[in-house]
């Protein structure tokens, strides 16, 4: 898949030049490298990125949304990449190529928190902007926070039925889906402090910087008007899978710099939220399998999201998760799967020669060397799931998909979970698969949730 001739020429059209390089961009939405060279001799690097109708991730629609809505944030000072050209014709959007880097995992702790000061800065500044000032007449505006946090739920779930019910899906029933839906009505809260513009899935790595200084909040395909404490729920969520951050003292420091209180109650209510939003997404994403799509990267964010989803609505209520050990041990033999993770890993990706075509080679490893652990331990692990399955619903299912239809049933019309007994159930699962995919899992391994502290009064 590339850029076809047609539209390189519209790049160079709107860029003033001509395109001289085109690389894919290492990034779970479809995204482009394109430098173009003027006839003064000076270049422009852009950033573009294209829309695929019936990608759940990547629509027409949010491609529209988000470059509509670069103008407006670059005119609130808000600091994002300026938009070059939208042709909704050609499914493109063209936006400067910001300097810096997202990497934040790569730095030391002291610089990290330098880094997400200035973040948390940025924040605060978009959340103060006056939404009456702002043009988006036909946006939805929440009048409680009830209402924030149940706002698009019903159309997320409805996509994600929809994705699972196709013909060409290999998905079998999720039911925490169904149980993290039941959680977040159940818990919603009910007084909205102020209703602001919310990036919707803000954190690392959906910003960039150079030294301590933030150069641009990217990706807004999730923005919204909301509370504001969503975006700080997300960014400690990001923070978990990008380990960085001491969140008592940059929730005081948002606090202190943009006058707004924080309510770390409403904080682990959001975590959990794009916890439970990002287990619905990626079980969209991965209903089917597409060569273009990165594979490894969505089997790992889909695998790690369901044991960290449990562990944040678990965390407010105190509930002990377990992670039971696998019933297997490898006996190290080769095998197929091992010759062909070998080929990949030794042959094939020295002789590419982007970074995008090596990533690809050692992700398609990751796969292979998982498929091996799922045909070696899905029988044994599928036996431990019916068990488990027995015990909560009172008898034997005939195989683990009917049981988890089952179980799925039983959270939606059944009493609450009170004790925790079916959250358990599906942490222990949900660790089970980590440990299982553990290939693919190695690509954000040994993942732990950041401490939600009360952080120190503002004085």
């Amino acid at each position: 898949m590339t850029i076809e001739s047609d539209d390189r020429d519209w790049l160079g059209k709107v860029a003033g030049g001509t395109v001289v390089r085109v690389e894919r961009s290492l990034s779970r939405r479809e995204g482009w490298l394109v430098d173009v060279e003027r006839s003064d001799g000076s270049g422009r690097a852009l950033f573009v990125r294209v829309a695929r109708p019936g990608d759940p991730i990547n629509s027409p629609e949010t491609l529209v949304k988000e470059a509509e809505l670069a103008g407006v944030l670059a005119a609130a000072e808000v600091r994002v990449a300026g938009l070059v050209g939208l042709s909704r014709q050609r499914n493109l959007a063209a936006y400067e190529r910001l300097p810096g880097r997202s990497d934040i995992t790569e730095i030391e702790p002291h610089e990290q928190q330098q880094v997400y000061l200035r973040f948390i800065e940025e924040l605060g500044r978009l959340h103060c902007i006056d939404i009456d000032s702002l043009p988006m007449l036909d946006w939805y505006r929440p009048e409680s926070a009830r209402e924030c946090a149940l706002a698009g739920l019903d159309t997320l779930k409805s996509n994600y039925d929809t994705s699972v019910a196709r013909a060409s899906s290999t998905a079998i029933v999720n039911p925490l889906v169904d149980y993290g839906l039941r959680w977040l009505r159940e818990h919603a809260a009910t007084d909205l402090g102020r209703l602001s513009l919310v990036h919707g899935d803000a954190g690392t790595p959906n910003f960039l910087y150079e030294g301590d200084e933030i150069t641009g909040i990217i990706d807004w395909e999730w923005a919204r008007f909301g509370d504001p404490m969503e975006d700080l729920g997300n960014a400690t969520l990001h923070a978990v899978f990008h380990p960085s951050g001491e969140w008592s003292e940059l929730l005081a420091h948002y606090e202190r710099t943009s006058g707004i209180p924080v309510d770390v109650e409403r904080v682990a209510y959001w975590r959990a939220h794009l916890a439970v939003r990002s287990v619905i997404a990626l079980g969209t994403a991965t209903a089917t399998w597409d060569a273009h799509d990165p594979i490894a990267l969505n089997l790992c964010y889909r695998t790690v999201s369901d044991r960290i989803c449990c562990e944040c609505i678990a965390a407010p209520a105190g509930i002990s998760l377990e992670r039971p050990p696998l019933p297997w041990t490898s006996d190290a033999r080769p095998t197929l799967y091992t010759a062909v993770a070998g080929i990949l890993d030794t042959e094939i990706a020295p002789c590419l020669d982007t970074s995008f075509a090596q990533g690809r080679a050692r992700e398609a490893r990751l796969v292979v060397q998982a498929l091996e652990r799922e045909h070696q331990l899905r029988p044994l692990i599928d036996d431990v799931d019916l068990v488990e399955l027995t015990e909560l619903l009172g008898h034997r299912p005939t195989d683990v998909s009917t049981g988890l239809s089952e179980l799925r049933d039983l959270i939606v019309d059944g009493p609450p979970d009170r004790d925790g007994t079916i959250l358990r159930y599906l942490a222990r699962r949900a660790w089970r698969e980590e440990r299982l995919l553990a290939p693919v899992v190695s690509l954000f391994p040994n993942l732990e949730l950041r401490p939600l502290e009360k952080y120190p009064a503002v004085t």
